[in-house]
C-alpha cells in the first residue's frame, strides 16, 4: 500500500509484494527523476538519480522485511514522497 500526500500517488505508482519481492510499477512517465527508496532505519535500497521514469518501469526490493519504506522521486516536473507499508491480511 502506498500512502502519501497527494491522492493522484496511488493512482500513478502500483505497489504489490509477489514472490518476496516487493515491485513499484510505474504508471506515468517523467524525466530527468531521482528515485530513493529507504527502509524503516533509513537505509537507501534504492538510489537512481537523472533517470527516466516510463510508464510501465519497475522497481524491485527483494525479500523485503524492514516497512514503512520512504520513496522519494524528484523531478524538474513534480516532487513526489510516500510511505509504503505492508498490509495486513485478514
Amino acid at each position: 500500500c502506498l500512502v502519501g500526500s497527494e491522492m493522484c500517488i496511488r493512482e500513478a505508482i502500483d505497489v504489490s509484494n509477489n514472490d518476496n519481492c516487493l515491485q513499484i510499477l510505474f504508471q506515468f512517465p517523467l524525466h530527468e527523476s531521482d528515485i530513493t527508496v529507504a527502509d524503516k532505519n533509513g537505509n537507501i535500497v534504492i538510489n537512481e538519480q537523472q533517470t527516466s521514469i516510463y510508464e510501465g518501469k519497475t522497481l524491485y526490493i527483494y525479500t523485503p522485511e524492514d516497512y514503512p519504506y520512504t520513496i522519494e522521486i524528484t523531478s524538474p516536473a513534480v516532487d513526489i514522497t510516500g510511505e509504503i507499508t505492508l498490509e495486513e491480511e485478514d
